[in-house]
């Protein structure tokens, strides 16, 4: 299943959008260092499906917070298929935390965007190759 892709917002640096993606990073860029540091592939997934409960939860909703919510689920989703080998999904999630962190500089619509093509893409393609919940033949 492919999901909807939002029209980018643009957010002048100085509005209350901007302070909401600095708290938007403040509250995504924990929970991608603890990927990064997971030595557990399962410890990974339970951190991505955190970054979907603080998305929820904690999180001024910005521009392009849901599509966020979509990438780290998928991300997550693609342990709980049973069909993409655990590795290929683990190598998935943490290139996806390792880019989130590598932005250069302050978090932006431009990046989310980017960041979310990118992501999604790599895990389209597992789950094309693997089967997913909508599509198990894969």
């Amino acid at each position: 299943m492919r999901s909807v892709r939002p029209t980018l917002v643009r957010v002048d640096p100085g509005s209350d959008h901007a302070r909401e993606f600095q708290s938007l990073a403040a509250a995504i860029d924990p929970f991608a260092r603890k990927i990064l540091e997971a030595e557990d592939p399962w410890d990974g997934q339970q951190t991505a499906a955190y970054i979907c409960g603080s998305l929820l939860d904690d999180v001024v909703w910005v521009p392009s917070e849901g599509r966020l919510y979509i990438v780290w689920a998928e991300l997550s989703d693609l342990y709980d298929t049973g069909k993409t080998p655990i590795p290929e999904a683990f190598a998935v999630l943490r290139q996806a935390a390792a880019d989130w962190l590598a932005r250069p500089g302050a978090l932006t619509a431009e990046f989310i965007e980017a960041w979310s093509e990118r992501t999604q893409t790599a895990s389209d393609y597992l789950f094309d190759r693997d089967g997913s919940f909508w599509n198990p033949q894969g």
